[in-house]
């Protein structure tokens, strides 16, 4: 018999097939006609400012189950401090879970224009502590990029040792997918507007170089030199600030969701990338193991001790 060109698109998973093809006009709608991609186009963030939105956000969360949505296996996880310090103890300005690739949830704490007197603070963290501590959970993991901090700052928080679901970083699973590619000084401190962005595994440039996100606003980066960092910048939507605080709370409400959110498009198209080409354990490697070594790392962190990180890619990498 003699083969005909179109037999691919029917044997041996017309399905598969089917997705690549999306996939493709995808890219030449974003390419040709300027239109976003369902990875590249911007999403939503929501600001909780009741104890009942907080109720919808954890009702929410618990909801997301893999086997109704494929790709929704992990929860997007991340936390903005009250200052530089990655290891002082200081309290959290807030807290933002990505539920979807397209949504985000943003849950105020020590923030200074926080909407919460002392009792609905206690209630709010109470919540909290019962969802991490929750074994019955439908995901998998929780999707933190850079976990070592965001684990750092939840378990002191909250009070608690360990969270009942694992945590996957982005972060391991690039290297897992490219063990040459190195993180370099000539970035800036989120990677925004670098061309070399393949030196680096910052969240800003990989979610450029494998999503094309473009969403960041420069002019966060400002704000994130401050001494007192995101703690006193406007947060709050239903507070009445001047217009020039008005847009900093803007970008820095967006800036929060992107974090979350992005952290999960970043998963996802990592994991989808390496099964393409048949490294299907992957997730899985970074799911049992990662975690521990996150877990790891994040301890001799807390603890004040310094990390010998060639020695750590050594043991991580080939040769050893």
């Amino acid at each position: 018999p003699i083969p005909s060109p179109y037999m691919w698109a029917f044997k041996p998973n017309p399905y598969k097939y089917r997705k690549q093809l999306k996939t493709l006009i995808n890219l030449l709608k974003q390419v040709m006609v300027g239109e976003d991609t369902p990875m590249s186009r911007k999403g939503h963030t929501l600001y909780c400012g009741t104890l009942a939105e907080v109720k919808v956000a954890l009702r929410q969360i618990r909801n997301v189950d893999p086997l109704i949505n494929k790709d929704d296996w992990g929860v997007g996880l991340d936390t903005e401090g009250q200052g530089l310090a990655k290891v002082a103890p200081n309290g959290l300005s807030c807290i933002q879970f990505g539920i979807t690739t397209d949504l985000a949830y943003v849950i105020p704490l020590d923030h200074f224009d926080s909407p919460w007197d002392d009792q609905d603070k206690a209630t709010v963290k109470e919540w909290l502590r019962d969802l991490f501590t929750d074994p019955t959970l439908k995901i998998e993991c929780w999707i933190a990029h850079e976990a070592k901090f965001d684990l750092n700052a939840v378990l002191r928080y909250f009070g608690i040792k360990q969270l009942a679901k694992p945590t996957v970083d982005p972060i391991f699973l690039e290297f897992l997918d490219d063990e040459n590619m190195r993180a370099t000084g000539d970035d800036n401190s989120d990677g925004i507007g670098n061309d070399s962005f393949r030196s680096s595994f910052n969240l800003k440039t990989l979610l450029l170089m494998r999503c094309n996100f473009r969403h960041y606003n420069h002019k966060i980066l400002l704000i994130r030199t401050q001494p007192e960092g995101f703690w006193r910048t406007p947060m709050n939507p239903e507070v009445d600030y001047p217009p020039a605080e008005k847009e900093l709370q803007e970008i820095f409400l967006d800036y929060c969701g992107m974090d979350a959110y992005g952290a999960k498009r970043l998963a996802i198209t990592q994991r989808a990338a390496m099964d393409s080409r048949g490294y299907t354990k992957a997730y899985y490697l970074a799911l049992q193991w990662g975690s521990q070594v996150t877990h790891a790392c994040r301890a001799m962190e807390r603890n004040g001790l310094p990390i010998d990180m060639k020695m750590l890619e050594f043991l991580m990498g080939d040769r050893s």
